[in-house]
């Protein structure tokens, strides 16, 4: 064994490791094993070489899956609690731009306008506005009392709503601005 060219890398870590820990067989002169190649190692202790880089720490492994399962976690639980209304704003976003590209060229509106508006103004809304729209003007309103279809959620009714009318009116008051659906329904709007 004494003429024998070792190469000092990761290929022999399994061998060094014998050797080191291996108390039923004793190798021969195995602290003069002197390494041959990389050429940076020639001339080293075989028995010197540090093998700790060629093992996988599983620890550390475990420590970084981990900690990375924190984080996610806490993104997650961020995201969901502050920007809740944003991703769904996104998302109903994306499927409008995905309905208007699949519609381009075969879109016809079904109502000249949407009406946006709180339920505490419904009485100017449906005494004012509609007779003046509707019966003077002779446009076709979308309201939500009497055309969201029952059973389909809100937000799918409000962009079904927008992007079905070819205008979107907005009546705008103190109640309108403090409520949540209204806000949401401006928002798809723009």
């Amino acid at each position: 064994m004494k003429f024998n060219s070792f190469s000092c890398n990761c290929d022999n870590a399994w061998f060094i490791q014998w050797v080191n820990n291996n108390k039923k067989t004793q190798v021969l002169d195995a602290y003069n094993f002197d390494c041959k190649f990389p050429p940076n190692l020639r001339g080293k202790k075989l028995l010197n070489i540090d093998i700790r880089s060629c093992t996988v720490d599983i620890g550390f492994i475990c420590y970084i899956c981990t900690a990375c399962a924190v984080i996610m976690t806490i993104a997650v639980s961020f995201t969901h609690h502050f920007l809740q209304w944003h991703l769904v704003y996104t998302y109903y976003l994306m499927l409008a731009f995905l309905y208007n590209s699949r519609h381009k060229n075969k879109h016809a509106h079904q109502y000249d306008a949407f009406v946006s508006y709180n339920a505490n103004d419904e009485g100017w809304v449906l005494g004012e506005l509609l007779p003046k729209l509707e019966d003077e003007q002779g446009w076709t309103l979308c309201l939500h009392h009497r055309d969201f279809q029952p059973g389909k959620s809100i937000m799918d009714n409000i962009t079904d709503a927008i992007y079905g009318s070819r205008k979107t009116i907005c009546v705008v008051s103190r109640d309108y601005l403090k409520s949540e659906w209204c806000s949401r329904e401006i928002q798809v709007a723009r």
